[in-house]
C-alpha cells in the first residue's frame, strides 16, 4: 500500500480559506478536495470488500435504454454500448484515485480490469448533437 497523497499546506499560508457554521473550522478548497475525495476512496474499498461491483450496461433495464432511444433517436444496441464506455471510463478513473490514496488490492484492481477507453467523450457528444 503506498502512501495517501499529503494533505495541502494548512494554516494563514493557504489560499481561500472559509470558515464552517457555528464550529469555527477553518479550511481551505483543496483540504476540503483532498478529503472528499479520500472519502470517497474508503467508502468504494469498503462497499467492495462486502461484496458490491460496478454496474454494467446489461444491469440497466431494457426499457431505459428504449426510453433513450427514443428520446435520442438513435438504436438501441448504440446505447447499451456507449454506457459500456462510459461504465468502463468510471472503472478507469475511480481506479486511479483509489490507488492514488493506497488502494492497491482487489478493489483498485478490479475497477480498472476493462482498462481506459479512448474517445468515449467525443462519441457522447456527437450522439447528443444529433
Amino acid at each position: 500500500m503506498h502512501p495517501a497523497p499529503a494533505r495541502p499546506p494548512i494554516g494563514p499560508a493557504s489560499s481561500a480559506w472559509s470558515s464552517a457554521c457555528c464550529y469555527d473550522i477553518r479550511t481551505t478548497r483543496a483540504e476540503l478536495e483532498w478529503f472528499a475525495q479520500a472519502f470517497w476512496a474508503q467508502s468504494i474499498d469498503l462497499k467492495r470488500r462486502f461484496g458490491w461491483r460496478p454496474p454494467a450496461a446489461e444491469d440497466f433495464p431494457q426499457r431505459v435504454y428504449e426510453a433513450l432511444s427514443l428520446a435520442l433517436d438513435r438504436p438501441v444496441e448504440e446505447l447499451q454500448d456507449l454506457m459500456g464506455m462510459l461504465i468502463e471510463e468510471w472503472k478507469q478513473q475511480a481506479g486511479e484515485v483509489m490507488r492514488r490514496f493506497g488502494y492497491e488490492g482487489e478493489s483498485s484492481t478490479h475497477l480498472l480490469a476493462a482498462g481506459h477507453v479512448d474517445g468515449l467523450a467525443g462519441h457522447v457528444a456527437g450522439l447528443v448533437r444529433r
